[in-house]
């Protein structure tokens, strides 16, 4: 195994034994356990993605849960299945508090495969078809990677819909610089790892890769001179190794590809280069 492998090796996913459905259904027998008194309805998808859980938090939120990215952890072995369960019911209990005061400065970018939001406006349509929720915003970036935004309270985190700028005070078309200059307030906690040409980006798991956007501020940071090769195959994993070096160039595509086809939150496999200033993608055929 190359040491670039090494570097950004991923823990065996344990032997799968819960099909896309059992888990599901285990899932929706949990939360029927912890609200015996309220209907818990499952609706199987042709995939996890397309599948969910809903029913009525306390507070008469109405919860509605998809799968694609808890049993990816799953079956990635990220954690015990009651960890899991705990974890996915924990996120639909931060949108069941009742809301305060929204911060503009907690408004952060990150990036999402561009095939993520036609699945994303899927699902939001399925939830009310004839007031279906406002989509949030979304911009090109490069090649197969798109921006968005989410309102992080730390406790829950909501993407930025058109509908909540007024509320949070930004103008649709100061969005993007506002969250970019939210975003550096990152930049101290951001560790860079590895060595002979083989780095690693480590931020919070979250907006690890979302630091690709203002990788300007620090790039100094990094050990390899001239161009830089980078990849962001997940939201938590940022690769980058010199551009001169061709087995090094090989490897990181390779890598980035494995993590992109494992991973719970996936982006893409593609290779970007940094050179003057800028992102390009880069050809590895």
């Amino acid at each position: 195994m190359s040491f670039l492998k090494k570097l950004f090796q991923r823990a065996e996913p344990k032997e799968q034994t819960l099909s896309v459905a059992d888990y599901i259904e285990r899932y929706a027998a949990f939360v029927r356990q912890r609200y015996p008194d309220t209907a818990v309805t499952v609706h199987l998808g042709e995939n996890a993605t397309l599948s969910h859980v809903a029913w009525v938090m306390p507070n008469g939120t109405q919860a509605k849960q998809y799968f694609g990215n808890w049993y990816t952890r799953y079956r990635n072995g990220e954690d015990e299945l009651g960890a899991l369960f705990q974890g996915q019911l924990d996120e639909a209990h931060a949108i069941d508090q009742p809301r305060g005061a929204i911060d503009a400065s907690r408004i952060f970018p990150v990036l999402k495969p561009a095939d993520w939001a036609d699945t994303a406006r899927h699902q939001l349509a399925a939830g009310n078809p004839v007031k279906p929720a406002p989509l949030f915003l979304i911009r090109p970036f490069m090649g197969d990677l798109v921006v968005t935004y989410v309102l992080d309270t730390e406790d829950n985190m909501q993407f930025v819909t058109k509908d909540m700028l007024q509320d949070l005070g930004v103008e649709e078309a100061a969005l993007h610089d506002k969250a970019l200059a939210n975003l550096q307030q990152f930049l101290p906690s951001l560790e860079i790892e590895g060595n002979g040409g083989r780095f690693v980006a480590r931020l919070d798991r979250n907006y690890d890769a979302s630091m690709l956007l203002i990788f300007a501020l620090w790039r100094e940071r990094i050990a390899i001179e001239g161009d830089i090769l980078v990849a962001t195959p997940s939201r938590d994993e940022f690769l980058f190794v010199p551009a001169d070096d061709v087995e090094l160039k090989e490897s990181l595509a390779e890598i980035a590809g494995e993590i992109k086809d494992q991973a719970a939150y996936p982006l893409s496999s593609q290779i970007m280069r940094w050179a003057n200033g800028q992102f390009m993608i880069e050809n590895v055929g």
